[in-house]
């Protein structure tokens, strides 16, 4: 393809003309002329100019779709100024219009010669090359109106003008009229509705826009004759901006072919009707299968062609999708479903291709019946057989927690998910409402809804990944129309959720892109505890002592009849069974509690083997389980100990001495992944493992003391705080994993500082906290006057260093740090620092940095393990 420069030989002619557009200067003649012919030019425009039939979109819809077309095409910028339904003035429509010419500001300027017009406006540029063009004029006064509403003759004649089409009015009578005629032979008013010639909407502006870049060129000739005639195919966007339109099927993307499995294409690349393109910031890739619209640039530079825009072909496509509930049986050239209580049939093309799950395979009855997900059927060629289906088998799940190191989805169901988009083993594709998605986008309390192609070539991983969530309580649940009433409101539920849930729950529930509940926060009311005793009290009452899973002590008495592990028992029966030996009853137990606060419901562990047939069953049935005990070591690449389970990013673990008579209960807490140091042995048992090998629940025992927290930074230690026994206790304000933190302070005997009277601000420490939430040990690693330190050696597990950072590479994330006053020094990497900060001693601020703010010959402070730096501070004195 070859492209003209901007219309110069039309414009030369147009600015010719420029006496006749000037022949009225009085403005009340104009007015006078306008409102005697408008009703005749409304009349003749509605008779003239052929009227798209109309869809069920809005006029807001339709010129918002216009709008962002044209952005997308680079004919405007997204600061227009857009407002929707809002009239537009002359000066913005002049600025909007003027952009069809691309490059005119440049190359037609002229002195102001308008009393109104600020030159240092957005608009006055266009206003002024408008005017130099001869295409807009002023008052007798030298005045322009540019905030005034255009109306739609004065719209008219502007894009009539700015496309070349101004021959052609003049040919045929000037203005007004002969302007309406030039705009019904370009097409200028089609689809658009004007009612009494109201005023011209920023809506109405950007249709008239959208039509004018596909009307055709307008070609003059300046010869004896002048002769002039419209050049069928040959559109202004060719002409003024290089981008040509077609349309076709896509054939084929990144992922996969219509006809093969694997594709051959780059990244990012669609292939239409045997050419390939880059996808632009086009969703065109999504659209595998289906007849488009589509605009592309093509430079005829010898670049691949780029989408600038791509439009589904209403008209050429009959898409119908299919939730997988409704399908209702499936064969090879056939596929019923139910869709308001009617059973519907589909004809299957003999040859139709099958994606599933975002590649080709087979085409296959089991693969037209998804468990729960979508079944797309696309006609791309209007003979009533369908010719492309695309099926999408999802997993739902919530998220839990996300990885940005490992790339790793945990989920609340505790499966799994790498989605790492650097991977060279497969494509992953992460989108939320359409658009793509980083692997930083993914929050927790998010769903996903995750499907895998099968594993032929190269894998394809997609997340849907959605924000919907409803609280409240289950009024009703139909199991037959898979319905469920929360807070009087009626959704639709995926049949698996239905046998975890039942009237009276209160809790958050997870939905998918359907509005369907998926799972559900507060389904189980069981709660998990650890036992340490049980008792007869004073009165006769049976009592538990429990630390419960939300990290407090409770005494709880129990129901005179409660359920043991599914058998009605007395409350003193309950008790002999659980043991009368500390060693016998101390134990983890999940336990329910009615609204008197009494316990009704008491389950122990029942042992079951990891991988074993009563596992499955076990797993099904949601029981209680002991899956694994042992004394492994915890290894941080894979949270897990020593690869025999790994622990669940929100796993609840109980943290206990030994179950022996010298039982501590100050040593009974909760802790969290992050507490559990690498390469440290634990004694544990595992509970409730899924098949993965992933344990939400953990049990360990004999907690290290030195397992201590991220490091602190001290801001203040002049406070005060009531303890969880309102005892007053000193208070420790600073600055722990990016946030601002207040903790009070009750220090063991054997924490290295005993009171926190001995720092100061500025200090860098590390410590635990017991199960009331106050410090009880405390270790002081640097100090805003510290030059070096070094705990731990070099080459230890965890290194605690303080020095200087002599020589920095931020491209290989490598530094060397002098830790001694001898000058002595070690490399270490930065390429798995989660935590920068920044503190500045003069000002006493505290900022969170990255690894880009870190400079050469920084006084740093940081946490390594294995000469890898895990967390540093920075201290500055210079801002």
């Amino acid at each position: 393809h070859t492209s003209a420069s901007p219309p110069a030989a039309i414009c030369l002619l147009l600015f010719s003309q420029t006496a006749l557009m000037k022949g009225v200067q009085n403005i009340k003649m104009i007015n006078r002329i306008i409102s005697g012919i408008i009703a005749l030019l409304l009349l003749f425009s509605l008779l003239a100019l052929p009227v798209m039939a109309q869809d069920d979109k809005t006029d807001s819809d339709r010129g918002r779709e216009a709008f962002e077309k044209l952005v997308s095409l680079g004919v405007l910028s997204k600061d227009e100024g857009y407002e929707s339904d809002t009239e537009i003035s002359r000066g913005d429509f002049t600025r909007v219009a003027m952009k069809l010419c691309r490059d005119v500001t440049d190359i037609y300027k002229a002195e102001n010669v308008f009393n109104d017009v600020n030159p240092a406006s957005t608009n006055a540029e266009y206003i002024l090359s408008a005017y130099a063009m001869g295409f807009v004029n002023g008052d007798e006064n030298g005045n322009f109106y540019p905030d005034r509403t255009i109306s739609l003759t004065e719209a008219v004649k502007l894009i009539v003008c700015a496309i070349g089409y101004k021959p052609v009015a003049m040919l045929n009578g000037g203005y007004p009229s002969g302007y309406t005629k030039a705009a019904a032979e370009a097409e200028l008013l089609r689809g658009i509705r004007f009612e009494n010639n109201a005023c011209v909407t920023w809506n109405d502006a950007m249709l008239i826009i959208e039509n004018a870049v596909d009307a055709d060129v307008c070609v003059t000739e300046i010869s004896d004759k002048n002769t002039l005639h419209i050049e069928h195919g040959h559109t202004i966007l060719m002409e003024r901006y290089s981008i040509y339109k077609t349309k076709g099927i896509i054939e084929a993307n990144a992922y996969t072919d219509l006809m093969s499995v694997d594709s051959n294409l780059t990244d990012g690349n669609v292939l239409i009707e045997g050419i390939e393109y880059e996808a632009g910031d086009t969703d065109a890739e999504n659209y595998l299968g289906m007849s488009m619209d589509i605009y592309y640039l093509d430079t005829g530079n010898g670049d691949m062609p780029k989408l600038m825009y791509a439009a589904v072909r209403n008209n050429d496509n009959e898409v119908t999708e299919i939730d997988a509930e409704d399908i209702e049986t499936v064969s090879k050239t056939k596929i019923s479903y139910s869709a308001a209580d009617k059973i519907r049939n589909l004809k299957i093309d003999g040859n139709a291709s099958l994606i599933w799950n975002g590649k080709m395979a087979e085409l296959t009855e089991a693969k037209l019946k998804p468990q729960y997900g979508t079944v797309t059927l696309i006609d791309n060629n209007n003979d009533s057989y369908y010719d492309v289906i695309k099926v999408m088998n999802y997993e739902p799940y919530v998220v839990s927690a996300t990885s940005k190191i490992t790339s790793i989805v945990s989920t609340k169901q505790g499966v799994r998910i790498e989605l790492d988009a650097e991977c060279d083993d497969y494509h992953t594709v992460i989108l939320n409402n359409g658009i793509k998605q980083s692997f930083e986008d993914i929050k927790a309390g998010q769903v996903i809804l995750y499907a895998e192609s099968e594993n032929k070539g190269k894998t394809v991983k997609t997340a849907l990944v959605l924000n919907k969530t409803v609280s409240g309580k289950i009024e009703a649940i139909d199991t037959g129309e898979h319905k469920v009433r929360i807070d009087g409101k009626v959704y639709l539920t995926e049949p698996r959720i239905e046998a975890l849930i039942k009237i009276g729950y209160n809790g958050t529930f997870y939905l998918d892109n359907r509005n369907r509940v998926v799972y559900a926060d507060g389904i189980n009311d069981l709660v998990y505890g650890y036992l340490i005793r049980i008792y007869e009290e004073p009165e006769g009452e049976i009592a538990c002592r429990i630390f419960t899973e939300n990290n407090h002590w409770v005494t709880l008495q129990l129901r005179h009849e409660i359920k043991l592990n599914n058998s009605k028992v007395s409350d003193k029966a309950a008790m002999n069974n659980l043991g009368v030996a500390p060693e016998d009853y101390r134990q983890l137990i999940r336990y329910l509690v009615n609204s008197k606060g009494q316990i009704t419901t008491i389950e122990t562990a029942e042992k079951t083997d990891m991988g074993s047939s009563s596992e499955k069953e076990a797993i099904q049935k949601d029981t209680f389980r002991l899956s694994a005990e042992g004394e492994q070591k915890f290894r941080t690449s894979t949270n897990s100990l020593n690869g025999v389970v790994t622990v669940a990013n929100d796993a609840k673990i109980f943290a206990v001495p030994s179950e022996g008579d010298r039982f501590n209960t100050d040593n009974v807490m909760l802790k969290s992944l992050s507490d559990l140091e690498g390469d440290v042995s634990y004694k544990f048992k595992a509970y409730n493992v899924n098949s993965v090998r992933t344990s939400p629940i953990l049990v360990i025992y004999d907690y290290c003391k030195a397992s201590v927290t991220e490091m602190l930074l001290v801001k203040s230690v002049s406070g005060q705080m009531l303890g969880s026994d309102n005892d007053v206790r000193p208070a420790l304000n600073g600055y722990w994993r990016g946030s601002e933190l207040t903790m009070p302070v009750a220090l063991r005997d054997d924490s290295p500082i005993r009171s926190t009277d001995a720092l100061e601000n500025g200090d860098i420490v590390t410590f635990s906290y017991n199960n009331k939430g106050e410090i009880d040990y405390m270790e002081k690693r640097a100090s805003f006057n510290t030059e070096y330190g070094l705990t731990g050696g070099v080459y230890s597990l965890v290194t605690y260093i303080t020095g200087y950072m002599r020589n920095l590479d931020l491209v290989e994330k490598k530094a060397v740090i002098e830790y001694d006053e001898f000058k002595s020094s070690a490399v270490f990497s930065l390429s798995s620092i989660q935590n920068v900060y920044i503190y500045d001693v003069k000002s006493n601020e505290f900022n969170i940095g990255t690894v880009s703010d870190l400079r050469e010959d920084d006084r740093i402070c940081a946490r390594m393990r294995n000469l890898v730096c895990m967390e540093m501070f920075v201290i500055r004195s210079d801002g």
